[in-house]
């Protein structure tokens, strides 16, 4: 693991996170904006079926409230998801 390490370090000598992870955007905030604006269409059709299939297998007796309670809860979810692959992969610029 050591000599890994060290084979790491020699190549990464000298290199910025532009050089490593983002060498087509110009700037880490380019990248992050670019990242975050791929990924939302991703992140809600991701759990489409979620929103799809727990209705048609109830059948019926269909509320407010369970429209209410079924979309948030897709939403919340779609949202997490988001925020968690934008943050994973912006947050190597960090440091």
């Amino acid at each position: 693991m050591s000599e890994l390490s060290k084979c790491f370090y020699e190549v990464t000598a000298g290199k910025t996170c532009r050089d490593l992870c983002h060498p087509e955007y110009a700037s880490c905030w380019l990248s992050f904006v670019n990242t975050a604006l791929r990924l939302l269409p991703g992140a809600y059709k991701l759990y489409l079926t979620y929103l799809v299939i727990p209705p048609l297998v109830k059948g019926g007796g269909y509320t407010w409230q369970y429209w209410k309670d079924h979309f948030l809860s897709y939403s919340t979810a779609s949202y997490k998801t988001y925020v968690i692959a934008v943050v994973g992969l912006t947050l190597q610029c960090a440091f």
